[in-house]
């Protein structure tokens, strides 16, 4: 069963936990909360493109839904060369503020980020993410970052909302 979209970093702790107390130990915040993931089909990493993704590292209540969701995708026929993976998790700030970023817990997943820039806003010309990427990520209960209200991030989507 899927965990709640959390609203606010307040109810975000609460669904998936807290990540602050553990900054001198990334491990044990990744022990307790983190899983690896097999995916079906594999995927192109966005940062080098040689190499392929073959699973992913995300918060343990969502992981499996993060798998399914990308392999949705290439099942509804999106281009392998059009769904680069640029990952989940990973203990930083955000880029616009010095609060932490939905990365850290796992909860955040960045696609075709070269094509996406932080910082611009999404049009549907060709080059940018493919609008049905984006339609299924929606649909499976995805928050997209190119509906941010402030600062737009085309290439992000979250599991979380007001945050």
């Amino acid at each position: 069963m899927l965990p709640k979209r959390p609203n606010g970093l307040n109810e975000v702790i609460q669904v998936f936990g807290d990540p602050r107390p553990l900054v001198n130990s990334k491990f044990e915040w990744e022990r307790q909360s983190l899983t690896t993931i097999p995916l079906k089909h594999p995927l192109i990493y966005a940062y080098d493109t040689n190499q392929r993704i073959r699973r992913v590292q995300a918060h343990r209540l969502l992981a499996q839904h993060l798998a399914d969701t990308l392999d949705k995708c290439i099942e509804a026929s999106v281009p392998a060369d059009r769904l680069k993976y640029g990952g989940c998790y990973a203990w930083r700030a955000k880029r616009t503020s010095a609060q932490l970023s939905l990365h850290t817990w796992g909860i955040a997943v960045d696609v075709e980020p070269g094509e996406n820039p932080l910082g611009e806003v999404w049009k549907d010309d060709g080059k940018r993410l493919l609008p049905q990427i984006i339609a299924i990520f929606k649909a499976e209960g995805w928050f997209w970052g190119g509906d941010f209200q402030g600062t737009k991030d085309p290439q992000h989507f979250q599991w979380a909302t007001g945050v």
